[in-house]
Formats: structure tokens, C-alpha cells, sequence
């Protein structure tokens, strides 16, 4: 028997893009919020409408929510990355001006999962870590403007 080939051991799965251009688009002008409870992160995307002009009076609107993303940690943490190196991208070209905060440049880690043999280890530092993240993303002027919340 050829031992070289072991059956438990674990392979990386190769994963392609399939696309689908028939998936639908949404569009939103605002993030409403971001919540994360520690196992996903919830995004609500806002579309803002003004309503009627009238004169001598100010303008007004109201956000509502285009869409709701949940994610569960792992997509998360990928979706962190990918804004800092988008926001990278937009620093070196001018368009986005820097927060100053250099906490929201490092790279957000991926939990290490544990064997099941041992003891687990307590998640807190690493989800303590994202929580900051998460609400320094919250804050973090975008094209040079800062957010605004209204509800």
C-alpha cells in the first residue's frame, strides 16, 4: 500500500468566478449602518430622495434603506481588505484624502481556526481588533467627505 497519498489531509479547494450577468445591480448613495455582532456584519445601504422643492422653505429628504448585506467574518475581513487597498488606490491618486488614522491601513487578519483536538482559543483580540476597524470605517471621510447619518 502506498502511503504518499493521505486521505485526511487537507487540500485548498481551487475556486473560479463563474459570472452571471443576469445578477441583479443595486444602487445606493449612503450607508445607513454598520453593525457587527461578533459572527457577521451587517450592512444597510441607503438611497436618499428629496422631496418637492418649496419655495422659502429649506431642503429636505429621506434615506431609505436599498439593501441589507450580511457577511459572516471571513467574507468581512476580505471585504476590509479590499476597501483599504481601494482606498490606497484612491489616496495615491488624489482623490481621497487621508484620515490620518493608521490603524484603518493595516490588513485585518483571518482568524487562525484551531484543531479540533485542542482547546480553542478565545477569538477576542481578533474580533476586537475588527470592531475597531469596523468603526473607524464608520468614520473614515470617503472622497473627502465626510458621512453623514441621517434617519
Amino acid at each position: 500500500m502506498d502511503n504518499s497519498a493521505k486521505p485526511n489531509a487537507k487540500q485548498a479547494a481551487t475556486i473560479r468566478h463563474v459570472d452571471q450577468p443576469e445578477c441583479r445591480e443595486t444602487f445606493a448613495d449612503s450607508i445607513n449602518s454598520v453593525f457587527f455582532d461578533g459572527q457577521t456584519m451587517r450592512i444597510e445601504f441607503g438611497i436618499t430622495r428629496m422631496d418637492e422643492m418649496k419655495q422659502d422653505q429649506p431642503l429636505t429628504g429621506r434615506r431609505y434603506p436599498a439593501c441589507r448585506l450580511v457577511l459572516p467574518v471571513s467574507a468581512a475581513i476580505e471585504l476590509i481588505n479590499k476597501m483599504q487597498q481601494t482606498a490606497n488606490a484612491l489616496q495615491q491618486t488624489g482623490l481621497l484624502k487621508p484620515s490620518g488614522a493608521s490603524a484603518a491601513t493595516a490588513p485585518v487578519q483571518t482568524p487562525v481556526q484551531d484543531k479540533p483536538s485542542t482547546p480553542a482559543k478565545s477569538p477576542v483580540p481578533d474580533r476586537a481588533s475588527m470592531l475597531e476597524k469596523l468603526s473607524l470605517l464608520d468614520k473614515t471621510s470617503v472622497l473627502g467627505k465626510s458621512p453623514t447619518s441621517e434617519k
